[in-house]
């Protein structure tokens, strides 16, 4: 057998540059979210909905909405299956290097939009969250945020959060590589 790959036409989904692009996959509405700093407006961070048309390896755009109106850096998102929402954490620059989270809820059919949740701190120490990454562990129904934690000696740590509605709570940092 062949082992080839295909790709479609690249589509440009913002027109300024952009840093921290994290993509997810929405299989209730069957649409893709991409969240991302745009640089080119004041670092804001934002997200838009994409629609794959299968077939032709073609995506089109809705319009983009932001989840975080000042400077904001390490995003990092995960689809949860049981409650059809999103978890984004980020870094949240303009407020004292804490890390904070947002629920987003996708709306597929004509609409292409996303709607966020209020923002909670998952790491408020005054220390930047960097290398933020994030799963979802569908047996205990639990996001899992691992980050570097420049705030306690660039610790890698880790914090789990769980979603209710349309907002998260989270447990302590634990910081699992001290050397």
């Amino acid at each position: 057998g062949t082992n080839a790959i295909s790709f479609g036409t690249a589509v440009e989904f913002e027109a300024g540059n952009t840093q921290f692009i994290n993509t997810v996959y929405d299989s209730n509405v069957d649409r893709t979210a991409i969240f991302y700093l745009d640089s080119g407006d004041s670092d804001k961070g934002k997200g838009i909905v994409g629609t794959v048309t299968a077939g032709t390896n073609a995506i089109a755009f809705g319009t983009a909405s932001s989840f975080h109106a000042d400077t904001t850096a390490n995003i990092a998102a995960a689809f949860e299956p049981d409650t059809n929402k999103i978890l984004v954490c980020y870094d949240d620059r303009a407020g004292g290097n804490t890390g904070e989270a947002k629920v987003a809820t996708v709306t597929g059919g004509t609409t292409n939009s996303i709607a966020y949740g209020s923002a909670t701190a998952w790491i408020s120490n005054g220390g930047t969250p960097s290398n933020i990454s994030m799963d979802y562990d569908t047996t205990l129904n639990k996001f899992v945020t691992s980050f570097t934690d420049e705030g306690n000696s660039n610790y890698a740590s880790a914090v789990v959060g769980t979603i209710s509605g349309t907002s998260v709570s989270f447990g302590a940092t634990h910081a699992f590589d001290t050397n």
